[in-house]
């Protein structure tokens, strides 16, 4: 059947969210598509549960599969997809009664490549908004790349079935969606952005078990992350030499760089706010960041800003740590601000209050890279969360 969509759902053990996740597919308006559940070898009720849903709707199709991973459960669904667009879902999330007809809508509208859409998190708060981007173009290019959750994760995008030339790596266990992303930003020429929250990321409640909902939360109840280094932006670290090597093959050895060293600057920011809404000891955030900030990698990814204007200022060693040990602890107030108040983004509020406390001026302000636009709306009062921040300042 011509544009069809093929949604590629992988679940391990899923009870307690999947009715709500295949109920939430099944309410489409656009209604030429097949959900395919790919079992990662769980034992629980899950598979019971989808059974009898397929029985009635035969746009689910049911896979089992030995206990492998989410990469190669997402690698399983694509290999019988079916459709002319991929759209993945995770089993403990829900989206709206209309994405996909607002998805493929936009997608087939502007001839797009990949369509992605806002969507609701209490941490999660960068997006790109209504927009066209021509990824060909470098600006636009970087846009995207340093917009984390817009380029990142899989399930806020409806993909182009061609757009997808390599498969999940099956050897990574984090960050493997970004990964993905960048190993297919090669076949992609034209994104569409819509502002619409129409993907709904379930959050466990801090009181959760370490081993609920993911690898983040189970890092956050780790008593020791901080010694341990197995965490959000450590693990991310792991990456960065393939990820620069794979963006070699097809861009020039800057925008390569800018792309690549994106993460090392804006995970520090994901990992204190989102660890920290999982429940984290902050004493061991206060640790964690205090050790990156010292980390090559990061301090890279900062000199990288000199060419669109921005430098990190000159700290005694001494002053160092205890400044940011303040950067902290007022990031942890703009954590409970930003999961009180739902249009507030957490992000933005952090970066610029790490602009404040780290950067300055050495030259003319170039708004292609993100923390010389945060500057600049920062300066400018653009927006409630530089208005906060300049109030806590």
């Amino acid at each position: 059947m011509k544009d069809m969509i093929s949604i590629i759902i992988p679940y391990y053990n899923s009870i307690k969210t999947i009715e709500k996740c295949v109920e939430s597919v099944l309410a489409q308006t656009y209604k030429n598509f097949e959900a395919i559940f790919v079992n990662d070898g769980g034992n629980d009720a899950s598979y019971d549960v989808l059974l009898e849903y397929s029985k009635a709707d035969s746009r689910i199709v049911l896979i089992n599969k030995e206990h492998s991973g989410v990469s190669a459960t997402r690698n399983k669904g694509l290999e019988v997809a079916k459709g002319d667009y991929i759209q993945f879902l995770d089993s403990d999330d829900t989206i709206e009664p209309t994405m996909f007809e607002k998805m493929i809508k936009a997608m087939k509208e502007n001839d797009a490549d990949l369509v992605i859409c806002n969507y609701t998190h209490p941490s999660i708060k960068n997006y790109l908004g209504d927009c066209i981007l021509d990824i060909e173009n470098k600006a636009d290019l970087l846009k995207y790349c340093q917009i984390t959750f817009a380029m990142v994760v899989p399930w806020n995008k409806l993909y182009k079935r061609q757009a997808i030339v390599e498969k999940y790596d099956e050897s990574v266990h984090f960050c493997e969606d970004d990964l993905f992303a960048l190993n297919n930003l090669k076949n992609i020429k034209k994104v569409v952005s819509l502002k619409d929250e129409l993907y709904h990321y379930y959050v466990p409640p801090k009181e959760a078990s370490a081993s609920e909902s993911g690898c983040i939360n189970a890092m956050a109840k780790d008593k020791d992350f901080w010694l341990n280094k197995n965490t959000f932006w450590y693990m991310r670290r792991v990456l960065l030499e393939r990820s620069l090597d794979n963006l070699k093959e097809h861009l020039d050895f800057e925008t390569a760089e800018d792309c690549a060293y994106a993460r090392m600057f804006d995970f520090m920011i994901w990992e204190l706010l989102i660890m920290d809404q999982c429940g984290a000891s902050r004493e061991g955030l206060i640790c964690e960041m205090q050790n990156i900030f010292k980390e090559p990698e990061f301090l890279k990814s900062i000199k990288l800003r000199e060419k669109y204007g921005l430098k990190m200022r000159e700290f005694e060693p001494s002053q160092y740590d205890e400044r940011v040990k303040e950067f902290v602890i007022e990031c942890f107030k703009i954590s409970d601000m930003s999961q009180a108040d739902e249009s507030f983004r957490g992000f933005y509020a952090c970066l610029y209050l790490f602009i404040n406390k780290f950067m300055e001026p050495c030259g003319e302000i170039d708004d292609t890279d993100i923390i010389a636009r945060g500057y600049s709306a920062f300066i400018n009062s653009s927006d409630q969360e530089a208005n906060y921040v300049k109030e806590m300042l």
